[in-house]
């Protein structure tokens, strides 16, 4: 993209492959999470419309309906302020058949997996589930609206959004970047709706990624002086920027990385207790995860389904998600439960939960327990 509105190559290079990394990796990242490849689709199809690869940007935008959906408003409007500026309608045609031949090849896949319907169904359940404050299980709309203020107020996510802002608002009497600093506003002011509307927690934010990558461009071509008359000194605060734009970087975790990178590697590439616990129970086969008994996540899995959606059932969440557990545990061929599982005492709608979950563990499973977890195998019924 940079490349695109005449910086250097060096300059690119630095944008793309220092800045841009360290940018996409705030401070409420941690691995695993679907945002990461969601701005990184989001960036990919905004780059391609700018640079003309109209068709390419069309299976971006597809692709990225599968792996993060509530993000896709973030990329239609930045490709809409792109094609309003260019005048461009003409290239809509391609957009939109790389867009829905991607659509339909992912929706075919999943209807010879039976995979379809589920899906469908999880989209709906997780926005049901991000309209319940999960600290107090209340639902409604004050409930959303005192979960999304803890949200918006977070120290890190209040920095990255006024970082963004405050570069936003330096570069926006200058009319050559007029287009990028359409479509970078445009994309920042969608992603906090966003949040608005479904942020449940502060790693949510990433969805600010977006507009914090295209930000850099803004700012380097708004300072084309500092570029090419100081370009030691532009590093440097190009640097600055960027860890401004995380939220401030997180000390601890770096430290550990640089401190024991063996100890990341070995993490990555070793079965982890759950998932052994897992493997050492029998056969694959589908299992569930009671009140956050385990985390499996090795490779070993491939052929065991994960029949329940929560990982893990608190004391604050409402009745009916606590219901929706329940009903779907007996599903389930193997539970993995926390060593020394009590029922509680309290609040009323987690102790009747709790008490009907070993209600159904003394009676349908046969648990032992393992390295981490205690495994409930189902009992054959004769």
């Amino acid at each position: 993209m940079s490349r695109r509105y005449s910086i250097s190559q060096s300059w690119s290079i630095f944008l793309g492959a220092v800045a841009t990394p360290i940018i996409l990796i705030p401070f409420h990242y941690f691995p695993g999470t679907t945002h990461l490849p969601g701005v990184a689709l989001s960036l990919a199809a905004i780059t391609l419309m700018i640079t003309g690869r109209f068709a390419a940007g069309g299976v971006a935008l597809g692709f990225l309906f599968f792996f993060k959906l509530s993000m896709l408003p973030i990329a239609i409007a930045g490709i809409a302020i792109i094609v309003i500026q260019q005048r461009s309608r003409r290239d809509l045609m391609p957009l939109g058949l790389g867009t829905v031949i991607t659509l339909a090849i992912g929706g075919v896949i999943l209807v010879i997996r039976g995979e379809f319907i589920p899906y469908l169904n999880s989209l709906l359940h997780n926005f049901t589930y991000s309209q319940t404050n999960t600290a107090t299980g209340g639902t409604g709309l004050l409930a959303s609206i005192s979960e999304r203020i803890e949200v918006l107020t977070d120290v890190h996510v209040l920095i990255t959004t006024a970082t963004i802002a405050a570069a936003l608002a330096i570069t926006a009497p200058r009319r050559r970047t007029l287009e990028l600093w359409d479509v970078t506003t445009g994309t920042f002011v969608v992603a906090m709706l966003s949040i608005v509307a479904i942020g449940k927690f502060p790693h949510h934010a990433q969805v600010l990624g977006v507009s914090a990558a295209l930000v850099t461009v803004v700012l380097a071509l708004r300072f084309t002086s500092l570029r090419t008359g100081a370009p030691l000194l532009g590093a440097v605060l190009g640097l600055v920027f960027a860890i401004a734009l995380t939220g401030l970087p997180y000390v601890k975790g770096y430290r550990d990385a640089l401190i024991n990178p063996q100890g990341t590697w070995v993490a990555m590439t070793t079965v982890d207790p759950s998932t052994q616990d897992l493997l050492d129970s029998g056969p694959p086969r589908s299992f569930a995860i009671v009140q956050g008994g385990g985390l499996p996540r090795s490779p070993g899995l491939e052929d065991w389904d994960l029949a329940c959606r929560h990982i893990a059932q608190r004391p604050w969440e409402s009745t009916e998600l606590l219901q929706e557990s329940l009903d779907c545990f007996p599903t389930a061929d193997v539970l993995l439960v926390p060593q020394g599982f009590t029922p509680a005492s309290e609040p009323k709608a987690y102790a009747d939960f709790t008490k009907s979950v070993d209600t159904l563990l003394r009676n349908d499973y046969e648990c032992s327990d393992a390295s981490q977890s205690t495994v409930c195998v189902r009992q054959s019924r004769t």
